[in-house]
C-alpha cells in the first residue's frame, strides 16, 4: 500500500507500507519530496499526478533494493563510507591524503552532525561564507584560508555529493545552482630559449651524472618525480631510445617504497633524443660496475631501480625535490619547481608546433583536453604571434595604402 501527504506548503512525505514485521509492528518507507514549480503546485490534479508518479518511481527503487533512507545517515557517515571505498582505493596517495586533511580539518566539523539528505544548497553557501573566516584556519594564523585553498576544500565536496548522487544515496546534489570559488591561476614557470640552454650547461658544470640525467627526464621526457624514482632499467629501451613509464613512487612510508602504477594506470612509452640514450648507455656501465662492488651490501632486491641512494633502494621520495631546490635556487636563471621543469617540455613542444594529441601522450596527461586546458595560455600566445605573420601582409610596408586600386583604377 502506497499514499502521500502534505507535510508543509510545497513538500510532501511518500509513504510506502511493507506489511508487518515479526513482531506485528507495521513495517513504512518513508521519503520527502519538495515542488519547487509554482504552477505545478497551483494545479490540483497535475500535482496530483507528478505525486502518484513520485510515488510509484519511490516503491520501484525500494524493491529493486536501490533506495537507501538518507535521513538515517548523517553527513560523517557517508563521509566515511566515501573515503574507504572511492577515495583511498581510486586516488592516488597524495590526493587521498590531501582529501582526508581537508575532511577532518574544515568539511566534517562544520557537516557533520547534519542529515545527509537535509543538506540544502543554503548550507553550502554558509560553508563557502565560514571558509573565508580566519577562525576557519587550522594553524592559528590570523588571516583567511587562501583562494586556491578554499577552492581545494570545494572541490572535495563536489567529488564527495557527486559520488553521492551517483551511488542514488541522494536525488539531487545541493551544489547545484552553487557558485564555485573562484581562484586566480598562479603563472606557470618554465625555462625557454637561452635560458634553457643555460640551465643544462650549468647541470653539466656541477651535477653528477645521476642527478643531470633524473631533471634531464623532468625536462625533456617530462617525467614527474614519482615517475623518475620509480624507473627501473629495464622500461629504459636502447634499441627504440626511450623510456616505458610503467610504476610510480609517490611517498616512502616507514622507510619503504610505495609503488604504485601510473597517474592514470596507463603505461606510455616517451621517446627521448639520441644523446641522453647515449649518457643513459655509460651511466649503465657505472652503474652495474657499482653494483657488483656492493656485493652483499645491494639492497634493491629484485629491483633494478635506475635512481638510486647508493645501495639500490629507490630514492626516498622528497630527496630530489631538495637536490634540485639547493641547485637551482641561487643561480642566475630563475627558480622553477622541480613539479614545474615538465612544463618546459610541453611548451617547447607547442611553440615547436608539435600536436597536443602527442604532447597529452608524451606528458601522461588522461586527455587531450587537460593538456589544452592546463597549456591554453601558451596556444593563445602562439595565436597571438601567428597573427602577427599577418602584418607582414600589410600594404603600407610595401610603400602602398589601403584603397590605392580604387584611386588608380
Amino acid at each position: 500500500m502506497a499514499h502521500w501527504k502534505q507535510r508543509g506548503e510545497n513538500s510532501f512525505l511518500l509513504v510506502l507500507e511493507l506489511g508487518r514485521d515479526a513482531k506485528g509492528k507495521k513495517i513504512r518507507k518513508h521519503k520527502t519530496i519538495r515542488v519547487e514549480d509554482p504552477k505545478l503546485l497551483r494545479t490540483k490534479k497535475r500535482l496530483n499526478d507528478y505525486l502518484n508518479e513520485q510515488l510509484v518511481l519511490f516503491k520501484t527503487q525500494v524493491e529493486a533494493g536501490e533506495y537507501i533512507n538518507p535521513k538515517k545517515m548523517y553527513f560523517k557517515d557517508f563521509a566515511e563510507d566515501w573515503y574507504n571505498k572511492y577515495v583511498s582505493k581510486e586516488l592516488g596517495i597524495t590526493t587521498a591524503e590531501k582529501y582526508r586533511g581537508h575532511l577532518d580539518n574544515h568539511i566534517i566539523p562544520f557537516f557533520g552532525e547534519m542529515n545527509f539528505e537535509q543538506i540544502k544548497p543554503i548550507d553550502i553557501i554558509n560553508f563557502k561564507n565560514h571558509l573565508r573566516d580566519p577562525n576557519a584556519r587550522k594553524d592559528g594564523k590570523k588571516k583567511s584560508l587562501s583562494n586556491r585553498t578554499v577552492a581545494d576544500i570545494y572541490a572535495v565536496l563536489e567529488s564527495l555529493f557527486s559520488k553521492a548522487v551517483a551511488w542514488k544515496v541522494i536525488e539531487e546534489n545541493p551544489l547545484t545552482g552553487v557558485d564555485r570559488p573562484k581562484f586566480e591561476q598562479k603563472e606557470m614557470k618554465f625555462y625557454e630559449g637561452d635560458e634553457l640552454v643555460r640551465v643544462i650547461q650549468t647541470m653539466y658544470d656541477e651535477l653528477s651524472d645521476m642527478w643531470r640525467l633524473f631533471f634531464l627526464g623532468a625536462i625533456i621526457g617530462g617525467l614527474r618525480r614519482g615517475e623518475l624514482i620509480g624507473l627501473e632499467w629495464s622500461a629504459v629501451d636502447f634499441v627504440h631510445n626511450g623510456l616505458e613509464v610503467r610504476q610510480n613512487i609517490p611517498k616512502t612510508k616507514n622507510g619503504k617504497p610505495i609503488i604504485k602504477g601510473t597517474k592514470n594506470n596507463k603505461k606510455r612509452f616517451v621517446p627521448m633524443p639520441d644523446w641522453y640514450m647515449e649518457e643513459m648507455a655509460k651511466f649503465k656501465i657505472s652503474w652495474d660496475r657499482e653494483k657488483e662492488k656492493l656485493g652483499d651490501a645491494w639492497e634493491g632486491g629484485e629491483h633494478e631501480f635506475v635512481f638510486h641512494g647508493g645501495t639500490g633502494k629507490p630514492l626516498y621520495h622528497t630527496t630530489p625535490t631538495t637536490q634540485w631546490r639547493r641547485f637551482a635556487k641561487d643561480r642566475d636563471f630563475k627558480y622553477v619547481r622541480l613539479h614545474d621543469l615538465r612544463h618546459t617540455m610541453v611548451t617547447y613542444l607547442l611553440e615547436s608546433h608539435v600536436s597536443s594529441k602527442l604532447i597529452q601522450k608524451r606528458a601522461g596527461h588522461s586527455s587531450e583536453k587537460v593538456t589544452n586546458d592546463i597549456y591554453g595560455h601558451v596556444t593563445s600566445k602562439m595565436s597571438k604571434e601567428g597573427l602577427m605573420e599577418f602584418e607582414k601582409l600589410n600594404p603600407k610596408k610595401f610603400g602602398r595604402q589601403l584603397g590605392d586600386n580604387e584611386k588608380n583604377g
